[in-house]
């Protein structure tokens, strides 16, 4: 995983020159942080690597528009968040369809699917700083100090937002 201080520097070296190789270094920075978002919301390999191809496409369409590094980090959650859900919808779509067809009982759903989903639709509502913050801490395992001196702020400011 990179640093924010150079993902920031492959952000504006792609602004500024537009290059494959340099979009190409700017997605290769972020996509395993795009497949660890994308498999915590969807617990399933090939579906997590479905929904990281879909985001990396958003990314690289996307990336000239970026502001700035914190919040380009911040759409990409975004981006990671609304195309895993896009394919866990497709997914169910395609199991109702499925179950339709043949006829068959329904299996029980896991328990936890409707929970899990409910959560990552409102960290998709939540704005890109707190789902950072959110997903930096909680998925990444990045120290509450670590995210509040790249903020400029205590780790108990931090906790507290998160709260």
């Amino acid at each position: 995983m990179t640093s924010p201080a150079d993902d920031g520097r492959l952000l504006e070296d792609f602004k500024a020159t537009g290059s494959r190789d340099s979009l190409l270094a700017l997605l290769r920075a972020h996509q395993n942080r795009i497949y660890n978002v994308c498999f915590q919301v969807l617990n399933r390999t090939q579906d997590a690597e479905d929904a990281t191809q879909n985001a990396l496409l958003k990314v690289a369409e996307g990336a000239r528009s970026a502001t700035d590094a914190d919040a380009f980090a911040g759409w990409i959650y975004r981006v990671s968040i609304r195309a895993a859900l896009d394919v866990w919808r497709r997914r169910e779509t395609a199991r109702r369809h499925e179950k339709r067809s043949v006829m068959a009982r329904p299996d029980s759903v896991p328990f936890d699917d409707p929970e899990r989903r409910a959560l990552f639709e409102a960290m998709e509502r939540l704005d890109d700083g707190d789902r950072t913050l959110v997903i930096q801490h909680y998925f990444e395992k990045v120290p509450l100090e670590t995210l509040g001196a790249r903020r400029g702020i205590s780790a108990v400011a931090i906790w507290k937002r998160i709260d």
